[in-house]
């Protein structure tokens, strides 16, 4: 399980801009970053861990089945946290690039659609 204060940091720093976090973190701090993309025939993201000393674990996520752009960045999400927790990773801060997204993980923006709020307590369930 990620500890309590791996929760607290993957919540709060959940962001839309990666530069200028990177001092915000301790140096024993891995990062997810996801980053969405489409092709022809399916959809899918890129994940990407990075350990505290640089080394990067790289995982595509095919979606063969119509999402949207925010159901898209959950899926890709969680298969980073499972992936984490597969590796046993105790501290995560994670990064995006949907404002959308990581306003509604961070509880700024309500998040009104079923289908999202099913993900959302995904993720969450994923991080507690």
């Amino acid at each position: 399980m990620i500890k309590e204060q791996a929760v607290t940091d993957f919540l709060a720093d959940l962001s839309t801009e990666v530069e200028g976090d990177e001092g915000s973190s301790s140096p024993v701090s891995w990062k997810i970053f996801v980053d969405r993309a489409s092709g022809r025939y399916s959809v899918g993201s890129g994940v990407v861990l990075v350990s505290p000393q640089g080394t990067r674990i790289e995982q595509a996520v095919e979606i063969f089945f119509p999402v949207t752009n925010n159901q898209e960045e959950y899926e890709a999400i969680m298969v980073g946290l499972r992936l984490a927790k597969e590796l046993a990773i105790q501290d995560i801060r994670a990064f995006t690039d949907s404002m959308v997204f990581a306003s509604q993980i961070r509880g700024e923006f309500e998040v009104n659609d079923p289908v999202l709020q099913k993900y959302l307590v995904k993720v969450k369930g994923l991080v507690g």
